[in-house]
């Protein structure tokens, strides 16, 4: 830890063109030193809690889908060019939960995401976040604002799929991350 601390003040000293490190540069290597800890203990919580609630959505989708005992008729959306489209996704969802490939599927057509609706989110992301380029974060409920027809589970999994393509960060109750 100590060499970290050197290293981190003497690259700050150097940063600043001074070939001496002053109290100022040991100061911020140890700040650089606690947010690394502190991010560290927040990577494990999230991880502990994710596979804490992972279990509960299973629970909870497998309630839904016995629930409703007969499959939804397929409908066209925009995305949709062809009949098939829906008629695969009417197979996947009788196919219900006992197979693997079945969860698969209704998980991905839980939420019907047209690359339309995908391309709107999109440019609300990059319009608000270019609009205040020093902040950094995007508030969701601004993305909520700009596609108001969109209900908030297809705007969460736009975010998550601009997430997943590195264009934002994570997501952090209402924020998402600039990168």
């Amino acid at each position: 830890a100590l060499e970290t601390m050197i290293r981190l003040s003497t690259a700050h000293a150097k940063l600043k063109l001074k070939a001496e490190v002053t109290t100022e540069d040991v100061e911020v290597a140890f700040d650089l030193m606690q947010y690394a800890l502190y991010a560290r203990d927040c990577d494990k919580y999230d991880k502990a809690h994710r596979a804490e609630q992972q279990p509960a959505a299973k629970r909870q989708r497998r309630a839904q889908d016995q629930s409703t005992s007969q499959p939804a008729a397929p409908q066209l959306t925009e995305g949709a060019t062809a009949p098939a489209e829906a008629e695969e996704g009417a197979m996947a969802a009788a196919a219900g939960p006992s197979s693997s490939a079945g969860e698969a599927a209704a998980d991905a057509s839980a939420v019907a995401l047209t690359s339309a609706e995908f391309d709107r989110v999109l440019a609300a992301y990059t319009t608000l976040s270019m609009q205040d380029e020093y902040a950094s974060t995007v508030q969701l409920s601004d993305i909520r604002n700009l596609c108001q027809d969109m209900t908030d589970a297809q705007i969460l999994e736009a975010v998550n799929r601009l997430k997943d393509q590195n264009k934002c960060g994570p997501i952090d109750g209402e924020e998402i991350y600039k990168i």
